[in-house]
């Protein structure tokens, strides 16, 4: 039987340690969630209760914000992924004029090799031997 079908199947509340033998943990893990309210609970002074229909309730809100997170975190994700490929496309693409270089048909001159491409004694390569 599910958690939640046994909780909801209750009537009386429940102590720590029935709530520790339906969740599988330690008597002290229970104390300890209650003390850092991490866990709905019913104290009449130093007695700790639950209530079975209090703590469904709970168990499957905690069930529905931990989906809701993680849908909402899946969708960031994929958001992100997508910009990051819509970028890749647009601002890794270099032209030929964001280097200086001036395209065969716009070329003003006698039609050689562009200016910058040039050494100081004219020749189109860099070698000086």
């Amino acid at each position: 039987m599910s958690i939640l079908k046994n909780l909801r199947g209750r009537t009386a509340p429940l102590n720590v340690k029935d709530l520790a033998e339906l969740l599988d943990v330690t008597e002290g893990t229970i104390q300890r969630w209650v003390r850092r309210r991490k866990l709905p609970a019913i104290r009449i002074g130093d007695v700790i209760r639950f209530d079975p229909g209090m703590l469904a309730d709970w168990i499957e809100l905690q069930a529905a914000s931990s989906q809701r997170y993680q849908d909402g975190l899946y969708r960031f994700i994929r958001a992100r992924d997508h910009a990051l490929e819509e970028s890749e496309h647009k601002s890794f693409q270099v032209a030929r004029e964001d280097v200086g270089e001036v395209p065969s048909g716009r070329n003003p001159g006698s039609g050689s090799a562009p200016a910058e491409f040039k050494t100081a004694r004219g020749r189109g390569h860099s070698d000086e031997s």
